[in-house]
């Protein structure tokens, strides 16, 4: 017998929860926003003169999960 998969989450149902009250949902996806923090993260030159190079995952997790903001219950 396979499992109902539309009963599960993608996260841990704790996770889930906690980035349900910061407002994401499934389908968040915000690319535009994301490819702006991505060149502004590009552009930048530390001090040092180090640049920073972002990989594609990078702007999907952004993507999806750029501007939550997430109060810790807990440790971790």
């Amino acid at each position: 017998m396979q499992a109902d998969r539309t009963s599960t989450t993608r996260f841990p149902v704790p996770v889930d929860a906690a980035l349900r009250d910061a407002g994401w949902q499934p389908g968040r996806w915000d690319i535009k926003q994301a490819e702006i923090w991505a060149d502004t993260l590009r552009e930048h030159t530390s001090p040092a003169g180090h640049r920073h190079t972002v990989f594609p995952a990078a702007v999907e997790a952004w993507a999806e999960f750029g501007g939550l903001h997430l109060t810790p219950t807990g440790p971790g």
